[in-house]
């Protein structure tokens, strides 16, 4: 535990856990909208969303673990819509939210 005197912002938080090698594997930038990654091997990837704001939100997920990592099919596993994201798109994805709910996709590396 550390104690750092003020109150942290996402900024600070995300850099203390750089400087301390903390490996980050799944996170969002956007305000009230967590995220959870787990794996299954080395290709299939599943990513947990909630939003638990008030409001619909457009959500920025940054994935550092599957970064540099090539192509990705990703699967809603709610809704079975399918896409094909590159390795740039992978690391930073973007995805619509209903207030107080949540999604689940499947990130299965391609090739």
């Amino acid at each position: 535990m550390i104690h750092l005197g003020f109150e942290p912002t996402a900024e600070l938080i995300l850099e203390l856990l750089r400087f301390l090698k903390v490996p980050l594997y799944a996170y969002s930038s956007t305000h009230e909208v967590k995220t959870a990654l787990f794996n299954r091997g080395e290709k299939t990837f599943y990513l947990v969303v909630t939003n638990n704001g008030k409001e619909e939100k457009s959500a920025l997920i940054h994935l550092p673990r599957l970064e540099n990592k090539g192509k990705f099919g990703v699967r809603d596993l709610l809704t079975g819509k399918k896409e094909t994201l590159s390795s740039e798109r992978t690391a930073h994805y973007t995805l619509n939210i209903p207030r107080k709910d949540g999604r689940v996709l499947e990130f299965r590396r391609l090739g």
